[in-house]
């Protein structure tokens, strides 16, 4: 798997532009959805270092596959938008070839560290069709900017660490709560003012 996919890096970064300006074009087609491709859409395809720590880290898994070999994350102003994002997805995975194959709603189902977003894991119908090997896949991660703020500060103070107290647990737990209530607010706003 390891040397499929290092291989399938330059054909990953084809695909991925691919996939951006396909869900550029369906967003900029919504109705009353704010939306700026350079502020609100970041993309990646893991890197050489990336695919090795994670081949290691699974290295017991029976798994062929790395949902998130190709990774995009878009942020929106508010939780309200989210809804319209996602009555568009399967039109754009269905362009693409691509099969959802795990939606994870950490909105309801926030992390331990209050980590908030919805992702989305995607397989391809015919990998050939992209050349890219069976087991690449790729993850849309859906997030506000409110909640992307706390994602930002808990990366540096809590993911990846193998010590990490809980006092800052609980703190990182709250700051996404009051962000949560915070997105609903400004989404009953908007939509009061529309």
């Amino acid at each position: 798997m390891k040397r499929t996919l290092l291989k399938s890096r330059t054909q990953g970064e084809v695909f991925i532009q691919k996939a951006i300006k396909e869900l550029i074009q369906l967003l900029k087609s919504l109705k009353d959805f704010h939306f700026d491709p350079a502020h609100n859409i970041s993309f990646r395809v893991k890197s050489v270092n990336a695919i090795n720590e994670k081949i290691m880290k699974n290295s017991q898994s029976s798994s062929h596959f790395m949902n998130d070999f190709m990774g995009i994350r878009l942020l929106v102003y508010n939780l309200g938008e989210i809804e319209k994002i996602n009555n568009v997805l399967a039109s754009w995975s269905d362009n693409l070839g691509l099969v959802l194959i795990n939606c994870d709603n950490k909105f309801d189902n926030p992390d331990s560290n209050g980590y908030r977003g919805i992702h989305f894991d995607y397989r391809f119908r015919r990998p050939e069709d992209s050349q890219l090997p069976s087991e690449a896949g790729i993850e849309l991660q859906i997030t506000t900017w409110l909640q992307h703020l706390h994602s930002v500060i808990s990366y540096d103070l809590y993911y990846k660490k193998s010590n990490v107290n809980n006092e800052l647990v609980n703190i990182l737990r709250h700051l996404s709560s009051d962000l949560h209530e915070l997105d609903k607010e400004i989404a009953e706003i908007i939509i009061d003012i529309q």
